[in-house]
């Protein structure tokens, strides 16, 4: 179900859902929560991307900063993935939100830090490339 008015981004996204949704390409994110906002601006995407950035950037430095210093616990991890998760959300990443909801499931918090970790930077080279593609 697609709504009106509906922005040429919204239409693309969920072309690339409907005929490539088995590929690695299924977390997409999608612009369409912000479309009465940015009107397919690029500019505005960027700096959305730019926001979503800043808040892994922040995550990374405490859960970093965790490994080699003072430690966090369970809430303040489980606080840093259910802020990064939000902003997944409103892109509607698919694969990135169900990835943090794995790391919220118990297990030894150490090792969920090191793949939060992992997770966060991989996520910042994939919001990296929607930057380049954005700035074109």
């Amino acid at each position: 179900v697609l709504i009106k008015p509906l922005s040429l981004s919204a239409l693309e996204n969920e072309l690339l859902r409907y005929f490539d949704s088995s590929s690695a390409e299924s977390s997409e994110y999608s612009f369409a929560v912000f479309s009465n906002l940015i009107h397919d601006d690029p500019k505005q995407i960027i700096v959305i991307l730019e926001e979503i950035r800043r808040v892994h950037d922040d995550a990374l430095q405490q859960l970093n900063f965790s490994l080699t210093g003072t430690a966090i616990n369970e809430s303040q991890f489980n606080s840093l993935v259910h802020k990064v998760k939000g902003g997944a959300q409103l892109l509607q990443a698919s694969g990135f939100i169900e990835a943090c909801q794995e790391l919220e499931a118990d297990g030894p918090l150490h090792q969920r830090i090191e793949l939060f970790i992992k997770l966060l930077n991989e996520e910042n080279k994939k919001i990296e490339s929607y930057q380049r593609r954005y700035r074109q």
